[in-house]
């Protein structure tokens, strides 16, 4: 894979504060990004955000950030080879770090 733009990735967090947690990330080619909780503390919440940022790390790892119109920012980093995700969710108060498994990228 070269490029995750125009892509719908689904990630499930297996570590941290959002454990349980699978979400649906759709990169928009107009470069905004529509997230969406599936499972978890978040279930059912959605979100359109103006912009998102991703960046080849290295073959087959990507870099995704993005900041959430209600004052979130989340960085995740993808091992596509491993299946693995890799992130950071902070505001300007808390930060939590977590870890889990793509589910898919179509």
């Amino acid at each position: 894979m070269t490029n995750l733009i125009g892509k719908t990735i689904t990630w499930t967090w297996t570590e941290g504060a959002f454990k349980g947690g699978k979400y649906e990330v759709i990169l928009h080619n107009d470069g905004k990004i529509h997230w969406k909780g599936l499972e978890g503390v978040e279930k059912d919440q959605e979100a359109m955000d103006k912009e998102y940022k991703v960046i080849k790390a290295g073959e087959n790892i990507y870099t995704l950030s993005w900041l959430e119109s209600i004052g979130w920012t989340v960085t995740v980093t993808l091992n596509i080879e491993e299946n693995k995700a890799y992130g950071f969710v902070s505001n300007h108060k808390e930060w939590y770090p977590l870890s889990g498994v793509i589910e898919s990228i179509k």
